[in-house]
């Protein structure tokens, strides 16, 4: 069946995630619609302060350098967590509904702009 309605489910791996799943599903399995799960991850810019003047050139772009590779590695462990956290989801309903279709949507930034 293929469509574009199904139930969404809006997840973040609090202690309700799993009841909003369950919810979800079994209103999916009544209607015959496929559940969406829905993971927004806020990925938060360091802050970077102007370091002009306080340090020297060389050691400014080695903190710069540094900041950016925490962003990264940041960003790298918000990206596992959604994802293991959709793919734990995604488990749950098909342990309980097996025959529940689920999608995966996942996005970064704000839920709402």
């Amino acid at each position: 069946m293929t469509t574009s309605q199904h139930i969404l489910a809006c997840i973040d791996g609090s202690a309700v995630t799993e009841s909003v799943c369950d919810y979800a599903a079994w209103y999916a399995s009544r209607l015959n619609l496929p559940v969406g799960l829905l993971h927004v991850s806020d990925i938060p810019a360091s802050v970077r302060r102007d370091l002009s003047g306080a340090i020297g050139i060389n050691s400014r772009q080695f903190l710069l350098d540094e900041l950016s590779q925490l962003d990264e590695q940041r960003a790298k462990v918000v990206n596992s967590y959604s994802n293991a956290l959709v793919q734990d989801a995604k488990s749950h309903i098909k342990d309980s509904f097996a025959d529940v279709n689920v999608r995966i949507y996942q996005r970064h930034g704000k839920l709402l702009p």
